[in-house]
């Protein structure tokens, strides 16, 4: 499977050195000399928080450059598959679904972490992905922790309360939400494109479930799989059930929420920032637990994105030492850094013990008085652990090929899993 794989990564590679030009820019060069070299994406989030933690680092005191690179899993890749140390940064970000493919494709390239890092003061589920075989690359950072944004202020006027729509099973949401949406003339779960197109919103099922595409092994584990059979029946209902809002893009998901025309959005807590937006709403929203499959194993805990930071072995040990000082003593060590982060940037991160201090309970005026960092903190320790797997991208792009067939009827629970897993093996595991 891994030689198919770095076949694919290179073919990939080949692409991005002809058409994104890596090193044409200052934020593509890699390590600049004396130096240590930050990656990292979205200038909103990341790039802004990495400079916080730099500027506090031994009082600001330090030669560490932050570069914002677009595009960052394709320009990482490009990197690794050249050869060159060269062009590598010390420490880069990767998100969590991508860190065993990277890992796995290109071993002995990351500095190793195990002994460096408590890993308990993180949750299980954001350990496991920064880990491969019996060892950890990673230092776990933001967290996914989904839960369901809604409007307090439509849900009381259709004649329900918070109770009413936390902590339960989809059936019950779902029973509720068709009555929020005929008595108020709202859409109800907001998504950026149609469920057909887009695998995010069965993941964040299957992750609550405690299920994902693979086994233990790394084996592609569908048909054979009753959470995964069950996840895709859950889907087929609530698809059916008429509550889902599509929109042709994130831009405009988020406007159908603004506006009132949609409920709620079911997505993770980096999503804060984008309802904090909406000032004149201050107080008209609230977050409640995600609804759980009816299993006996099923959760109201899941979780949609999130990421890790890790080191690149630069062939040099001082420099190697040095990033692992860095990315130790403040993300796996200051709680002042986090708590600044949390206030600053709403990141929810994953540090435990930076979630003592009173800023996790504060209660949020925009979201009606509720604790939600608190929330947040509770949440994570509860989201199942699962194994993303090497090909996670794969698996959903094979998906696309046949969900509008499955929505529509065409094709039912157990013939959508087996033709997926059929042309995975026949891509992936010859």
């Amino acid at each position: 499977m891994k030689k198919r794989f770095l076949l694919s990564l290179g073919l990939i590679s080949v692409f991005a050195l002809s058409g994104c030009g890596l090193g044409s820019s200052d934020s593509e060069k890699g390590k600049s000399d004396g130096k240590i070299t930050v990656w990292a994406d979205d200038p909103n989030f990341n790039v802004p928080i990495m400079k916080t933690a730099v500027e506090m680092y031994k009082d600001g005191n330090n030669d560490i450059d932050v570069q914002e690179v677009s595009d960052l899993t394709t320009k990482l890749n490009t990197a690794l598959s050249s050869g060159s140390k060269a062009n590598l940064p010390n420490i880069v970000k990767i998100e969590d679904i991508n860190a065993k493919k990277f890992l796995e494709s290109y071993p002995g390239s990351f500095v190793k972490l195990t002994d460096q890092v408590e890993y308990d003061d993180f949750p299980s589920y954001k350990t496991n992905a920064v880990k491969d075989e019996n060892d950890y690359y990673g230092i776990p950072f933001d967290s996914g922790v989904a839960g369901v944004f809604y409007r307090n202020d439509i849900l009381e006027d259709a004649g329900y309360s918070f109770d009413d729509i936390n902590n339960v099973t989809w059936d019950e949401f779902i029973t509720i939400a068709q009555d929020v949406k005929e008595k108020t003339g709202t859409g109800i779960i907001t998504l950026s494109t149609p469920i057909s197109e887009d695998a995010n919103f069965q993941t964040v099922l299957m992750q609550s479930i405690g299920t994902w595409y693979f086994d233990s092994e790394g084996e592609i584990d569908l048909v054979d799989n009753k959470k995964v059979v069950a996840v895709f029946d859950e889907l087929k209902k609530i698809n059916d059930s008429g509550i889902l809002s599509p929109h042709s893009d994130a831009n405009e998901r988020t406007k159908a929420l603004q506006t009132g025309t949609d409920f709620c959005a079911v997505t993770g807590s980096w999503f804060t920032a984008t309802i904090k937006s909406f000032e004149d709403q201050s107080g008209d929203w609230m977050i409640s637990s995600v609804p759980r499959i009816g299993l006996e194993d099923g959760s109201n805990y899941s979780n949609h994105g999130g990421s890790g930071w890790y080191i690149l072995d630069s062939g040099n040990e001082g420099e190697n030492d040095e990033a692992v000082v860095f990315l130790k003593t403040m993300f796996a060590g200051n709680v002042d850094f986090y708590d600044k982060a949390l206030n600053e940037h709403a990141a929810v991160t994953t540090y435990l013990p930076a979630q003592s201090t009173s800023s996790w309970k504060t209660k949020d005026e925009f979201f009606s008085g509720e604790q939600i960092n608190s929330y947040f903190s509770d949440a994570m320790t509860q989201v199942p652990s699962v194994n993303y797997g090497l090909y996670t991208t794969e698996v959903q792009d094979i998906f696309k090929n046949y969900l509008k067939d499955f929505y529509s009827g065409k094709l039912t629970t157990t013939e959508l899993l087996s033709k997926v897993e059929e042309d995975f093996k026949n891509q992936f595991q010859q």
